[in-house]
């Protein structure tokens, strides 16, 4: 077992191993061991978090809202600073995966909203306009 766990280690040092691949061999190596708090973990961090599920901080993102105006293209909202940022920080608990694939195929910027926060500002101010959250895909990498 222990070159395994020496194996782990030295993969996890390598920027060329696969993060899917790093975390397989985690979950391979926490089974072994009967690390379950880290087995927990790394099976959030394949299969997604569930709903409650508590979201580590590092999968959170920070992203801009805005409006699309048709005359202008898209225009930063000017909202109160506690809706904001309830509305502008955002958890990612998708698995990881999806995450990446959602990295490597945006092209500079992710537009995301949810139908419970379009419905929330709608009836805050009766924005006629398309909204979305501008994340950087800088922020999905990391």
């Amino acid at each position: 077992m222990s070159s395994l766990v020496l194996e782990l280690q030295r993969d996890a040092l390598d920027a060329s191993v696969p993060i899917l691949a790093l975390l397989r061999k985690s979950l391979v190596v926490a089974k072994k061991l009967n690390i379950q708090e880290f087995q927990h973990w790394v099976q959030n961090e394949l299969n997604g978090y569930a709903n409650g599920s508590e979201i580590p901080k590092y999968r959170f993102v920070r992203g801009e809202l805005k409006a699309f105006n048709p005359y202008q293209g898209w225009i930063p909202m000017v909202l109160p600073l506690e809706v904001a940022n309830i509305i502008e920080n955002r958890p990612i608990p998708q698995p990881v995966s999806t995450v990446q694939s959602l990295a490597n195929n945006a092209k500079s910027t992710l537009h995301m909203m949810s139908k419970e926060y379009d419905a929330l500002l709608r009836s805050y101010d009766h924005i006629p306009y398309k909204m979305a959250l501008h994340i950087d895909k800088s922020q999905v990498s990391r």
